[in-house]
């Protein structure tokens, strides 16, 4: 049966070993959420709305809430500008309506602060810079990895620790958000900013820290974005965007201020628990640590900087990254340490303008070819950062 809209229906609040689960069918897949139950949870449309808002847009559906699902009369008419925002990144979405009756302000549930927090840098940052204010860590299953359930109780356990040193609550909210979007190919470059978003509105605090990946000068379509994260707060519930004022070598700098907060940087993409050291963004940041002479009881010490050799640079969001080591490295006169980003930096931009050169030479018939010369992943979702309209130019 041919779908006319992207439903919302059946939402509910239960208790699920010892969690508030927040549930709702959405487009006929069962998404749900468990909260801790310290934190009291309103059962409300808007974090389902973030969650189905880019299926919506690429298949060009309404959204449509059951009668009984409240929604903030904020959020509603931010949802114009934030469509609009997402449409001028990926001209593959359409604005779509978003079909509700029941529209009504939150009860305002939660007193504090709250600020996301992986444990990677972004975040650590963003918590030595308001740590008088925040009140509360979030930490979300399955946002850098979504097969590693067995590492689940141990990241739990070390998230409660860390909050604990410093009298502070920890937050940990499971959900299956990322098996929804994997199934639909909606890329979570993407997606995690509207699921950001969803839960920082959630949870019904004052304000929610959304820690920056990238500085102001590094600009350019993400999931979370200093244009896009304010306008998903609604009333007496503010999202602020944090950290686009400084690099990630920098931030690590002031993180290591406080040396606790720099044993327990946690940043792997292989792991959710631990760091393997070997991965993309332990090399990274074990790097831009041996740049400043810091260590951390979380990741080895860069004894050999051939180690390096191993990192590979994929992508525009990975080279700014990039570009600050080397950066950092010549301002600590390591010529031989800037050289191996140097040298980074070149061959991707080699490959970078090759497929350019392509389009213009031979207009689009190489495509194929050039995006397996780039490994370009990313081409296997309906849904991405930059959309696949722009490809066809």
């Amino acid at each position: 049966m041919k779908r006319t809209s992207v439903l919302i229906s059946n939402l509910m609040k239960a208790s699920v070993e010892g969690q508030q689960r927040i549930s709702a069918e959405v487009d006929g897949e069962l998404l749900w959420f468990d909260f801790p139950n310290h934190i009291e949870v309103e059962a409300r449309g808007e974090l389902f709305i973030a969650a189905s808002l880019l299926e919506a847009m690429i298949s060009n559906l309404p959204i449509k809430l059951d009668d009984n699902i409240p929604v903030s009369p904020t959020l509603l008419q931010s949802l114009d500008e934030l469509q609009d925002i997402y449409i001028c990144w990926n001209s593959d979405l359409s604005k779509v309506e978003v079909q509700v009756s029941n529209i009504q302000a939150p009860i305002n549930l939660s007193q504090g602060v709250g600020s996301f927090y992986s444990g990677g840098v972004d975040s650590s940052y963003t918590f030595c810079k308001h740590q008088e204010e925040i009140t509360h860590l979030i930490t979300l299953a399955g946002f850098d990895t979504i097969s590693k359930q067995d590492q689940w109780s141990n990241l739990v356990e070390k998230k409660q620790t860390f909050a604990n040193e410093f009298n502070i609550d920890s937050i940990i909210i499971n959900n299956n958000l990322r098996q929804f979007s994997n199934s639909r190919k909606i890329s979570f470059l993407f997606q995690h900013g509207l699921t950001l978003a969803g839960i920082g509105i959630s949870l019904g605090f004052e304000k929610v820290y959304i820690p920056s990946s990238f500085t102001y000068t590094d600009m350019f379509p993400w999931g979370s974005h200093p244009c896009t994260d304010p306008l998903w707060s609604i009333e007496n519930r503010r999202l602020v965007h944090d950290g686009a004022e400084v690099s990630r070598s920098d931030k690590i700098v002031f993180i290591s201020s406080n040396q606790f907060v720099l044993d327990n940087i946690q940043v792997c993409w292989n792991n959710i628990a631990h760091n393997c050291d070997t991965c993309s963004k332990c090399l990274r940041t074990r790097a831009a640590l041996h740049i400043y002479q810091l260590t951390s009881k979380s990741l080895q010490h860069l004894s050999d900087i051939n180690e390096l050799k191993s990192l590979t640079l994929t992508s525009q969001a990975v080279l700014p990254f990039i570009q600050d080591l080397s950066c950092h490295a010549r301002e600590k006169n390591l010529p031989e340490l800037s050289k191996v980003f140097s040298v980074m930096i070149r061959k991707y931009l080699l490959k970078y303008h090759f497929e350019g050169f392509v389009k213009a030479l031979f207009g689009n018939g190489l495509k194929k070819l050039v995006h397996k010369f780039r490994k370009t992943e990313w081409k296997k979702y309906r849904v991405t950062m930059e959309g696949h309209k722009r490809d066809n130019e």
